[in-house]
């Protein structure tokens, strides 16, 4: 560390403090949604929150085995659903599409800790992989050819955070 106290930086809890002399450090401003760019993370996790919540709250259960949503306290927010991108989230094109995603329990999403035991999820090994295809296929036909017909476009698409979020809040 440095010895110099006017400019020593540490790190404390994930967050930046600067020591300012002999003071108490101080964290870092964050950014804000007024000075924050259109494309930044800041936006990215709004409008990621957004499409979220509005399909879980859309959903409201387990697409695979029915468990239900539990809505928090403030009835803003479902949880111990997620959403499972069929076209990786990577791809801004199809990241916010509805028929991208299917909504699983975080046991059949592969997020839970002891999804090892399961048969059928999103994620695991190989053959619980091929369960969930085969569901999917079965299941929800008209997704599964949506998947099929898009899974290799690699099309760009113009477009931002920030006015995504805006889209999505509407």
């Amino acid at each position: 560390m440095d010895t110099d106290s006017s400019a020593s930086i540490r790190i404390a809890g994930g967050a930046i403090l600067e020591n300012e002399g002999q003071g108490m450090a101080k964290k870092k401003k964050r950014r804000s949604a007024k000075t924050a760019g259109p494309k930044s993370r800041l936006w990215q996790r709004k409008a990621d929150k957004a499409f979220s919540d509005q399909e879980r709250a859309r959903v409201g259960n387990c697409e695979l085995c029915g468990k239900l949503g539990l809505p928090r306290k403030d009835g803003l927010e479902v949880v111990g659903l997620d959403l499972h991108h069929l076209i990786e989230r990577g791809r801004f094109r199809f990241r916010y599409d509805s028929a991208n995603v299917v909504i699983l329990c975080t046991s059949h999403h592969g997020s839970h800790p002891n999804f090892r035991n399961r048969k059928i999820a999103a994620h695991g090994s190989m053959d619980v992989y091929e369960n969930f295809t085969d569901w999917l296929k079965r299941a929800k036909p008209e997704q599964w050819k949506w998947y099929q017909d898009n899974k290799h476009d690699k099309r760009l698409v113009d477009g931002t955070y920030k006015e995504k979020y805006k889209d999505l809040v509407r």
